[in-house]
């Protein structure tokens, strides 16, 4: 009786270890199963088998889509997972034309990057400085000479420090003055050539065709473009020519003839 007891114990350990050492063994070949998965997808992921086939760009007029391809920093030869997409945005945002950008992997191979471009709105000429910017008077460009032809030049604002390109002007006159021009009809906001900003109040418009527009605050903006239209249409209809046309109270506006 003793014998089968002992046996039937010898026989449970033997099971039991058995039981571990396959355990033991399933484990271990689970972990080099994994070690040389991780080994493939590593050599796999480093191989030109992965490389984007195609970078597609779209939202580019002012920069070619090769620049925009070269500020990404990806080419044909970049692996498709190997890069961050924060990375990439913040090279492209680092041009002073790109407004925003998205940049987004298209599995399996393809990248699509989608820009807006900034819009000059003005130039303000500060210093010995020629500055492009746009509606929220960030810097695009600067010149020493004003070499951005067709765009309104902004003149007499309150000086500030000399910007580098992608920085804002801080300036309230210059903030009004470029939200006033913003606010015009499309065809009066391209008949001005000049804008004097002083102040808010002292805002003024130089149209190419001659006439002073005394403004003011950007504000009633409808109210003062009705009041100018009527009162240019007035002058062609007359053959005047105004030396000034006030404004500043579009309920009670004035204009003074030349001659």
């Amino acid at each position: 009786m003793k014998k089968t007891k002992t046996s039937s114990a010898a026989a449970k350990r033997r099971l039991l270890i058995e039981q571990r050492r396959n355990k033991q063994l399933k484990w271990l070949s689970g972990l080099l199963l994994l070690a040389i998965a991780a080994e493939a997808l590593f050599i796999l992921a480093k191989s030109d088998y992965l490389d984007i086939t195609r970078i597609d760009i779209s939202g580019n007029k002012r920069l070619t889509t090769a620049r925009v391809a070269k500020l990404s920093g990806l080419t044909t030869k970049t692996n498709i997972f190997d890069w961050r997409t924060a990375d990439v945005r913040r090279r492209l945002l680092g041009e002073s034309w790109i407004e925003s950008a998205t940049v987004t992997r298209r599995l399996p191979l393809r990248v699509v990057i989608k820009i807006a471009e900034r819009q000059p709105a003005a130039v303000i000429v500060m210093g010995a400085r020629f500055y492009l910017v746009d509606k929220n008077r960030i810097v695009i460009d600067r010149k020493d000479t004003n070499v951005f032809p067709g765009q309104a030049v902004v003149s007499n604002a309150p000086v500030e420090d000399e910007k580098e390109i992608g920085e804002r002007f801080a300036s309230p006159s210059v903030r009004n003055a470029l939200e006033a021009l913003a606010g015009l009809d499309k065809d009066l906001a391209a008949s001005v050539g000049s804008i004097a900003a002083p102040s808010i109040d002292g805002m003024s418009f130089k149209l190419k065709s001659g006439p002073i527009i005394m403004y003011g605050k950007a504000e009633m903006i409808k109210q003062k473009n009705y009041a100018i239209k009527v009162i240019l249409t007035e002058a062609a209809n007359e053959g005047k020519n105004w030396q000034y046309i006030d404004v500043r109270v579009p309920s009670n506006p004035a204009a003074k003839a030349i001659g």
